[in-house]
Parts: structure tokens; C-alpha cells; sequence
């Protein structure tokens, strides 16, 4: 993920994201690609870089998907999180479901 992409992801969080949903945003950054895309460290890896146990990691990516801030991929290919700015979580589709993930 790039540098810009990830300064605008972070700076627009809503304020029920916890500094250990950060860490796990940081570190599911890390292996995302240019548009935010195709992050899919394990668990075991998310707990290397940042220390925590996989059930926090497990209760963290939970809260990142409720927030509407990390999205699952559409297709069987890419159901990996996606990760999403602010202003992607106000658009929403026609059915309801999210829009997309941001692409930079």
C-alpha cells in the first residue's frame, strides 16, 4: 500500500477504532497492494509484527469489518481484506453493500 493511501486511511478513522485495531490496520497495510487490495497476512504473522494474541487479532479484524474499514474481497480469488478510506464507507451500493475499496 502506498505511503499517501495509508496517511489518508489512518487520519480519517472514526474514533471507535482502538490503537489495537490500528496496529492490525498497520500491519494488514504492509501486505496490501498500490490500491489497498489483497492483504492477507496470517494471523500468525499480524501477531509477530505487533505482539498480540490471534484471538485479539481475530476480535480486531471483526471490529475493522464492522466499522465498514477493511472489507472481504467479492470473488473467490480476492477474498482477502481490502482496506477502505472514510469517504468509500459513506458510498454505498444499491443493495447496500459496500462500494469498493479505494483505488489510488
Amino acid at each position: 500500500m502506498r505511503d499517501d493511501h495509508l496517511k489518508r486511511v489512518l487520519t480519517a478513522l472514526p474514533e471507535e477504532v482502538t490503537p489495537t485495531d490500528r496496529a492490525v490496520l498497520m500491519a494488514l497495510a504492509m501486505h496490501a497492494d498500490g490500491e489497498g487490495r489483497n492483504a492477507h497476512p496470517s494471523q500468525a504473522t499480524v501477531a509477530g509484527y505487533t505482539g498480540l494474541a490471534r484471538e485479539t487479532i481475530a476480535r480486531s479484524l471483526k471490529n475493522l469489518r464492522e466499522l465498514e474499514i477493511i472489507v472481504r474481497g467479492t470473488s473467490r480469488s480476492s477474498r482477502r481484506p481490502h482496506i477502505r478510506s472514510r469517504s468509500q464507507r459513506a458510498v454505498r451500493g444499491r443493495t447496500g453493500t459496500p462500494s469498493g475499496p479505494i483505488s489510488v
